[in-house]
């Protein structure tokens, strides 16, 4: 019973739209849950990129998209943990990616040069960020694609409380609520 609990956070991207069919007949379910139409909206790349684009708000934190010079970074425009993504270096790469870049389910992105990546956990709700997490990940080279196949060699806490304003510029424009990360 999803209503005895006093708060339901899902953590993934079925469960929270499933809290959101719940939602439908059960209204009373006291849940933090972003809308379909925001799940939908984040979790293509593309789209959300587009979205910031037309808000204005896209110089805040979003890569360019559809760059032209080497290297950049190839991915799926709905997808997670870096599987599908490939860092495209030269003109013989990217003719070996031909068929990835002409679908339209992949997006060229600036890739950023670094042996460090931080991300910021959120959980938002009522127009307000409620709890920042961010954390720095440090690797071992600084041509690498985060995630199932590359693990960082250490991680720590670091203080992002100067990006606070501009995540909640960008979550209050989507009328989201629930958790992210950036």
């Amino acid at each position: 019973d999803l209503e005895s609990f006093d708060v339901v956070i899902p953590l993934c991207l079925e469960d929270q739209r499933h809290i959101n069919q719940c939602l439908t007949e059960h209204p009373r379910i006291p849940a933090v849950v972003p809308s379909d139409r925001c799940i939908d909206l984040c979790d293509d790349k593309e789209r959300f990129a587009a979205h910031l684009t037309a808000l204005n708000l896209d110089q805040i934190l979003v890569p360019r998209l559809d760059v032209s010079e080497f290297p950049y970074i190839l991915k799926p425009r709905s997808g997670l943990w870096g599987i599908d993504t490939v860092i495209i270096n030269n003109a013989t790469e990217e003719e070996e990616q031909g068929e990835r870049i002409a679908s339209g389910q992949y997006l060229k992105q600036q890739y950023i040069i670094s042996a460090q990546e931080c991300s910021s956990h959120i959980l938002f709700d009522g127009g307000k960020i409620r709890f920042m997490g961010s954390i720095q990940f440090d690797f071992d080279s600084d041509h690498y694609v985060k995630g199932i196949n590359k693990d960082a060699i250490s991680m720590r806490s670091v203080d992002h409380s100067q990006f606070l304003p501009s995540f909640e510029r960008i979550l209050n424009a989507m009328e989201y609520q629930g958790i992210c990360c950036f």
